[in-house]
């Protein structure tokens, strides 16, 4: 996995993967960066899974504690096989939850999610075509250009922060991506590589993927109102979330003659 040197001159917009080590070491206010970048989109896979809008809260919320944990156990940083892309890590997260969630209560799922987990909760895999293994073995930088370009149409502007790429210079960044992953999938024998490249790479990177759904919930603004980050004591939701996780995960382990949990699935 990775990086370039694009992190723009300002320490206080860090790309999404320099707030890492920034967050490790305290600054806390940088995870709340991270959720301004990324929730409303969370938000708005979570409530694809499940019936209603405070249960996809509770979803979201909880995918943030588990990329919190994920930072702060560096070796998951390295090992899990999204952390190159903090959005697509998230909604990969949700999903993971919300299959547990919906085997645990179907009614609370919504009914897409709940046919989707009754048929065996079967990826769409491209036959002869390896999408996944290939985005994975990008440069983080370029899985993120893809995501956030290709996939999301996201704008220039999150892009940039996101990737810490000058808007200048975004554009010549994301072809190279584009050309890179094109080319190493095989996908340039095809007639529309980019359509392809569109329709299948979600699929086969996450599962579950209400493209239209999800797409016409984050059109509409679903999820923008500012995320639930800063508390009275100056910590982030997420950071409580995931202390008290930590709290109740150490409580069961010594009650069940354990070491320590682990953090992160």
């Amino acid at each position: 996995m990775g990086e370039r040197p694009h992190e723009p001159a300002s320490r206080s917009h860090p790309s999404d993967a320099a707030t890492f080590p920034r967050i490790r070491s305290g600054e806390t206010q940088l995870f709340d960066l991270l959720a301004s970048r990324h929730y409303p989109a969370v938000l708005c896979y979570a409530r694809c899974c499940v019936q209603d809008d405070a249960s996809a809260r509770a979803l979201a919320q909880q995918a943030f504690a588990d990329l919190l944990g994920a930072i702060h156990t560096v070796e998951s940083v390295f090992r899990d096989r999204y952390m190159g892309c903090v959005r697509l890590h998230l909604l990969d997260r949700v999903r993971h939850a919300a299959v547990k969630l919906a085997s645990r209560d179907p009614a609370l799922a919504s009914p897409g999610f709940r046919t989707w987990v009754a048929q065996g909760a079967l990826w769409e895999l491209p036959e002869g075509i390896d999408l996944n293994r290939v985005f994975i073995a990008l440069p983080a930088v370029e899985q993120r250009l893809l995501w956030h370009g290709l996939i999301e149409s996201d704008t220039a502007e999150l892009a940039s922060q996101v990737t810490g790429i000058p808007r200048s210079a975004l554009m010549d960044a994301y072809r190279s991506a584009r050309d890179t992953f094109v080319s190493t999938a095989g996908l340039d024998r095809l007639e529309e590589p980019d359509r392809y490249a569109y329709q299948s790479l979600p699929p086969a990177l996450l599962g579950w993927w209400p493209r239209a759904a999800y797409l016409h919930l984050k059109n509409a603004g679903y999820g923008t109102s500012p995320p639930p980050t800063s508390s009275p004591g100056g910590r982030s939701v997420a950071y409580l979330v995931y202390t008290l996780s930590c709290a109740v995960g150490t409580l069961v382990g010594i009650a069940a003659g354990n070491a320590l949990p682990h953090l992160g699935h």
